[in-house]
């Protein structure tokens, strides 16, 4: 309360706002005179006289000072909150070093998850791919008979012709064009050709080759047959999309003697893939297959 009567000492309101004192007068007097006061004025519009409307007067001044010193200690408490408040350490994670260190883990995070949702999006891609994805390949059946078989999930179309090149002659395994998934395997037929042409051309001379003469013709044509790893082959083919794939195989004969005849091939499958355009290309320069006249060039 001392700083109250101190502020309220240096803000004492002025001697014109003060009301006027009376000189001293007996009791008596004073009574005398408050009734005569009383019938001689007239009051205002308040009902009010003038003395009591001074003593209001006094009373708003003091209340107004008050409520002036209320409010400089209510601004001098929030100087000193405010400047505690600064004068207190920052926290760890308010420190310059620490945000900059944040940003760039929450910045890492993202990227890994963009990364990984790529990887998502890539793999659903190729299982949807491999859901159609064709494989054709030479084989064997039950019957002992070459055949060419389709062990995808889609359709192999367009299929080409299996060639095996020696020199300029080349062995033609030839099979339906169009391989259904998960159907039994289509017999394979040969015939040979002769000439300067890469393929089955005009100027080449043609050799039909019976099924029970395929080994023999094998074994003569390529004599690395006779043993491991024996002579690569490729052929393409093409799926729903006309997307080309071509299976790579490897053909040779078993050193058994109680294996003779077709039952001694050995027939191992290399790979299967999609082929892109400058594989096709270079598998025609090198005579793996030949260019279909009724197919664009690639």
């Amino acid at each position: 309360m001392s700083s109250r009567r101190q502020w309220l000492k240096n803000n004492k309101p002025s001697p014109e706002t003060r009301p006027t004192q009376h000189h001293e007068t007996s009791p008596a007097d004073c009574r005398g005179q408050h009734v005569k006061e009383n019938k001689a004025e007239t009051s205002d519009s308040t009902g009010l006289n003038p003395n009591e409307l001074a003593l209001m007067k006094e009373d708003a001044d003091h209340l107004k000072h008050d409520n002036e010193w209320l409010r400089a200690q209510i601004d001098e408490l929030m100087g000193v909150v405010q400047k505690s408040q600064d004068d207190l350490p920052r926290r760890w994670w308010e420190k310059p070093i620490i945000l900059t260190a944040l940003t760039a883990l929450t910045l890492a995070v993202l990227i890994w998850y963009t990364v990984e949702t790529y990887k998502l999006r890539k793999a659903a891609e190729t299982q949807l791919e491999n859901a159609f994805l064709p494989v054709a390949v030479l084989a064997i059946d039950h019957s002992a008979n070459l055949v060419v078989q389709n062990i995808g999930f889609g359709p192999a179309l367009n299929s080409r012709d299996i060639e095996m090149r020696r020199g300029n002659t080349t062995l033609h395994l030839y099979h339906v064009a169009a391989l259904q998934p998960g159907q039994p395997g289509e017999p394979v037929g040969a015939f040979t050709t002769e000439g300067r042409n890469t393929g089955a051309g005009k100027d080449d001379i043609h050799e039909p080759v019976k099924a029970p003469d395929i080994v023999n013709k094998l074994k003569v044509l390529f004599p690395e047959m006779n043993k491991y790893p024996g002579k690569g082959f490729c052929f393409a083919y093409a799926n729903a999309n006309s997307e080309w794939y071509e299976t790579r195989q490897s053909i040779w004969f078993s050193s058994a003697p109680e294996l003779s005849g077709i039952q001694g091939i050995i027939i191992r499958f290399d790979s299967a893939k999609k082929s892109v355009r400058k594989m096709m290309r270079a598998a025609r320069t090198r005579g793996i297959i030949q260019p279909d006249p009724n197919t664009p060039a690639i």
